[in-house]
């Protein structure tokens, strides 16, 4: 048995034709060439290589279910932050995704006599997946929101809160 990873598995890995992981860093980049594909991150599987591409998606985030709950969604992955309004359309990559995704809290149930039981995890930020999309569109709307935070500030201060500014 192989430690190898399936390409099913992972479906922004991208393998040889055969299934299998290229040999060679040469190989893979002249297959990613072929293909028209330039932004790729090399992944070493046991002394051979597959490439990952990341995946976006136009995704919408749940509107709050309880007081508790964060006006916005607010994503960090590997230092990268984000901050999604709920509600609306946004283009995420999947990393962000996957991070909502084990943002979770336990359920417990608790019977007389008994220790208490995780019977479930909850989502902080539950999200429908609405289709894929590209990184020119996540780049735009990056750049988008970018500006009009920038703006933010420069107008409010850096410690502005725009519920109570009504922005």
């Amino acid at each position: 048995m192989s430690n190898l990873p399936e390409p099913q598995e992972n479906p922004d890995l991208i393998f040889a034709e055969d299934g299998q992981p290229f040999n060679g860093k040469k190989e893979l980049t002249a297959e990613m060439n072929k293909r028209g594909i330039t932004n790729f991150t090399v992944i070493d599987v046991g002394n051979k290589y597959a490439a990952y591409v990341e995946s976006y998606w136009w995704v919408k985030f749940q509107a709050k279910s309880s007081k508790n709950d964060t006006n916005d969604v607010e994503l960090a992955v590997n230092g990268d932050t984000i901050i999604v309004k709920r509600g609306e359309r946004v283009c995420l990559p999947n990393r962000f995704l996957e991070c909502a995704d084990h943002a979770t809290y336990p359920q417990f149930e608790q019977l007389p006599g008994k220790p208490r039981k995780i019977v479930a995890y909850i989502q902080i930020y539950p999200y429908e997946r609405i289709s894929k999309t590209t990184e020119a569109e996540y780049r735009k709307m990056l750049s988008e929101g970018t500006k009009t935070t920038k703006e933010a500030i420069t107008k409010y201060g850096s410690d502005y809160d725009p519920e109570r500014l009504g922005a």
